[in-house]
């Protein structure tokens, strides 16, 4: 699992930690206060746009970003 550190300005950071699980396919998880993993996405798909060669499209089984 590796983690990824999201800086909204120089206060503000947070931490989320991805999962690999197949070539395309990974899980997302943050910590909760007790330091427990907890899902912010999972089983999300990556793919390249079709139309837009330098957009990524994220899907999941229920939503499509």
């Amino acid at each position: 699992m590796r983690e990824i550190v999201l800086v909204k300005d120089d206060h503000d950071e947070g931490s989320l930690y991805v999962q690999y699980v197949t070539e395309n396919q990974f899980n997302v998880y943050s910590k909760d206060e007790n330091g427990f993993l907890v899902p912010v996405v999972l089983d999300a798909e990556c793919h390249l746009s079709d139309t837009h060669p330098d957009h990524v499209i994220v899907r999941t089984d229920h939503h499509l970003y």
